[in-house]
């Protein structure tokens, strides 16, 4: 029985829909040989669903089997000329082509143009050209699977390169700020220099007028050594008043003068000490931060290298499977995380017992509405 009588017998038991794809087959035997599935679905105006319900109603595992069966057909049409086991094989015959049938068979297929391979099985033999089909038949089955499991790999690899380029771009950005905080760094520690030979500068000027004011006090130690002689008829009240008092005046303003001094020297002297002080620590501290942010830039060199040979296979990836599919892919897998976050929020129950309710009847509504959904989907598709 051929395919077409086959269809035509099982054609009582489909539905409406099953039953346009199963007359479609039967009237166009030459295109469904060839046809793909998504042409035939647009030709007919059905779902692709549909159509491997149909398949499998006349008895078909798959759209590819049934195809191969078209096929089949129309080469069993065209070899018009091909004999069958009775016209060639009697009991009349010899008794030799009674123990080997098949060998007689093999010779008069050659003597028509049909090679015939014994496999030495009880399977039904096929000419060269059915079952070269045939092998070919399983290698694009198994490319297929290899096309699924690399199509999977793909999505993996693809949702992998989103993340890294990501990744890649906030370091980029965070290694411009480091390098802007490195650049200022270095500036602190360049100002906490110069302030600090400043500082040393201005201790070595001061730093003679401190001794001065120490040799001066020294010597007004020696005071004694330095009071006039009195003559001898001078009187005790002329000595003190004429010559005592006007010493012991100038010593006391020089001494007080020199004392001012002294105290506003230390003050400057103490200022200028603190101020040393406070810019060495501000120069150690930025001494760390430029040896922090050196540390931070070599790891962010390595992390860049890493990355980079994350964009290289991205790189590659965009070569092999183009920039749109790659894209799509990754608008996809964005697209998917967003709606699980959207999701995973939505089944949380809140805390408040008034909200728990409001949130109850939200999700009842929704798998209500996916039930509906669902069957309008699927309408039209049972076997």
């Amino acid at each position: 029985m051929d395919i077409i009588e086959s269809i035509k017998k099982r054609s009582t038991e489909l539905t409406r829909k099953q039953y346009m794809v199963a007359k479609y087959m039967i009237d166009h035997p030459d295109e469904m040989a060839y046809i793909t599935l998504k042409e035939l679905s647009r030709d007919i105006g059905v779902t692709e669903i549909t159509i491997l319900n149909t398949c499998a109603s006349l008895g078909y595992e798959s759209f590819t089997q049934i195809k191969y069966e078209f096929r089949k057909d129309i080469i069993q049409k065209q070899k018009t000329d091909v004999l069958d086991d009775s016209s060639v094989y009697t009991e009349t015959g010899p008794k030799y082509e009674h123990d080997n049938r098949e060998k007689v068979l093999a010779e008069i297929a050659k003597q028509h143009g049909i090679e015939w391979e014994q496999k030495g099985t009880h399977e039904e033999h096929l000419d060269v050209y059915n079952f070269k089909k045939k092998e070919r038949k399983k290698e694009v089955q198994e490319l297929e699977q290899k096309k699924e499991n690399l199509t999977v790999e793909n999505e993996g690899l693809t949702s992998q390169i989103a993340e890294a380029r990501a990744d890649i771009k906030l370091l980029e950005e965070e290694k411009i700020q480091f390098q802007k905080d490195k650049e200022i760094a270095e500036k602190r520690a360049e100002k906490a220099e110069t302030e600090l030979k400043k500082l040393e500068d201005r201790r070595e000027f001061l730093q003679p007028v401190m001794d001065n004011v120490s040799k001066e006090i020294k010597e007004y130690g020696m005071i004694k050594t330095f009071l006039p002689e009195a003559t001898a008829l001078e009187r005790a009240v002329t000595y003190r008043d004429k010559k005592i008092k006007p010493l012991f005046i100038e010593m006391k303003n020089k001494i007080g003068a020199m004392a001012a001094q002294v105290k506003e020297l230390t003050r400057e002297r103490d200022s200028w000490k603190s101020k040393f002080q406070k810019k060495k620590q501000e120069h150690e501290k930025t001494k760390k931060e430029l040896a922090e942010v050196q540390k931070d830039y070599q790891k962010l060199s390595g992390e860049k290298e890493i990355l980079q040979g994350l964009a290289d296979r991205y790189n590659r990836l965009l070569r092999m499977l183009g920039k749109d599919m790659v894209e799509r892919l990754v608008q996809d897998d964005i697209r998917m995380q967003a709606e699980l976050e959207v999701k995973k929020q939505k089944e949380q129950m809140p805390k408040k017992i008034g909200d728990r309710i409001q949130w109850a009847r939200e999700r009842s509504e929704e798998h209500n509405a996916q039930i509906k959904k669902n069957k309008a989907k699927y309408r039209g598709m049972e076997l």
